[in-house]
């Protein structure tokens, strides 16, 4: 399997007993293939940030037409 395809079942949680071999031997000696999974676990962690931060957004623009109508808030601000 390459390096590639180790990458996405990793992230998928679907590598086998000896392809999770393979890719902790390879994080430990290919410098290149550890910044690539670092760099995609941080893309993903943004996106994932991204994602709540827009679901914040549209829950708070649900609450502010809640408190238009009741005056009654919904959400605790943070």
């Amino acid at each position: 399997m390459n390096q590639d395809q180790l990458i996405l079942d990793y992230f998928e949680n679907s590598l086998s007993k000896e392809d999770k071999i393979n890719f902790d031997y390879y994080l430990q000696i290919d410098v290149d293939f550890a910044e690539e999974v670092a760099f995609q676990r941080n893309v993903k962690k943004a996106i994932t940030l991204n994602e709540r931060k827009i679901l914040k957004e549209i829950l708070q623009s649900f609450e502010n037409k809640k408190n238009q109508k009741t005056g009654v808030s919904l959400l605790c601000s943070r």
